[in-house]
């Protein structure tokens, strides 16, 4: 835990800073008329009420351009009510959904220091998912959720909503099987058949061609994203060989959750870490979910919070492929995954009988 300072020096740190930065990027959000991914999301909600796909052709040049919507189109729904109104108002309240559901994660996963909240805020994987209007946020919420109802059918439903908006986080997942939550993983089940239901439903061709949207999606942005995948292509391995790294980090990182799924909490958060270390495609903005590890590892704020102080060394949604940018994100999330082993354990308690022994 970090130590505690003068009270008027945290109020302004934890308190009075993240909500300037929130007043700002209001403006920001307001002044360009909204923009962004929200945009992306928006469009594909007028078109899904509309009764139209919300896909774009998957090309290269068109993927390319950086309009198209790339998410299952379930997910789309959830934006028809912002088509009520103009975008920049959309964005605004989209960035206030996004603020209240990184605060109420951290409530969710156990935070007892008040300045959790404002250390995630200031982050700059959070603060550049509400500037972009990114989804981030709203994943770190299911998955919080999932880890808070882990014992409920409710938390094998965030968990599966999470995967099936981005299917990088497919090993947690993987998690609840392996720790032998029935109720949870009969749930998540479930919930990806209903979210597969309706996507035939409404849009069985979108569904068809998703995988060469995904495909496309990878051929585009693999080398300009902070994932291994990008590193080895940095470092002039062929295509083939970096996608082979994605590959072995998700193999190594089934076989550590089976390992450590007795410890429920560390096989968690290195399902999570996975998550993100596996996706071919990793955006700044997928980095608010090492709130996740930093949380489980205890609830109040630690040292290994200072990790995520070094992203602002690159303060870029995509790494356009330099090195450094590269190896100073990875490291970040390399000492983020090392924590819940590292951490101080208390020794065991003694029982009553040792005492009075």
């Amino acid at each position: 835990m970090i130590a505690r300072l003068s009270r008027p020096f945290e109020l302004v740190l934890f308190g009075a800073a993240p909500l300037a930065c929130l007043g700002w990027l209001t403006w920001f959000a307001w002044g360009n008329g909204g923009g962004g991914v929200f945009a992306i999301f928006r469009q594909a909600g007028i078109a899904v009420s509309k009764a139209h796909s919300p896909y774009l052709p998957a090309t290269v040049p068109v993927i390319g351009e950086g309009n198209s919507y790339v998410y299952a189109e379930p997910f789309a729904y959830l934006f028809v009510p912002f088509t009520s109104f103009r975008e920049r108002t959309g964005a605004v309240v989209f960035l206030f959904i996004s603020a209240a559901a990184v605060c109420l994660a951290i409530r969710l996963l156990g935070a007892r220091d008040w300045r959790c909240y404002g250390a995630a805020l200031l982050t700059f994987p959070v603060l550049g998912a509400f500037a972009l209007g990114a989804i981030g946020p709203l994943l770190l919420l299911l998955v919080a959720a999932g880890w808070r109802y882990r014992d409920h059918a409710a938390g094998g439903v965030a968990l599966a909503l999470a995967a099936a908006v981005k299917l990088f986080l497919w090993p947690v997942l993987v998690w609840l099987v392996l720790t032998r939550r029935l109720r949870g993983s009969v749930a998540a089940a479930l919930t990806i058949a209903v979210v597969l239901g309706i996507w035939v439903l409404t849009d069985r061709h979108g569904l068809a061609e998703y995988p060469t949207t995904l495909r496309v999606l990878n051929e585009v942005y693999r080398k300009g994203s902070y994932s291994p995948q990008a590193l080895a292509l940095a470092f002039g391995a062929p295509a083939g060989a970096a996608a082979a790294v994605s590959i072995v980090l998700a193999i190594l990182g089934v076989g550590a959750i089976f390992l450590l799924r007795r410890q429920e909490r560390d096989a968690f958060a290195v399902a999570v870490v996975v998550s993100v270390l596996a996706t071919p495609i990793l955006w700044m903005h997928y980095l608010v979910l090492l709130i996740v590890p930093l949380l489980l590892l205890g609830p109040s704020l630690s040292v290994w919070w200072i990790a995520l102080v070094a992203l602002w060394a690159t303060p870029s949604y995509a790494s356009a492929g330099d090195r450094w940018r590269l190896l100073l994100t990875l490291t970040v999330v390399a000492v983020v995954a090392s924590a819940p082993r590292l951490r101080s354990r208390r020794p065991p308690e003694q029982t009553a009988e040792a005492s009075v022994a």
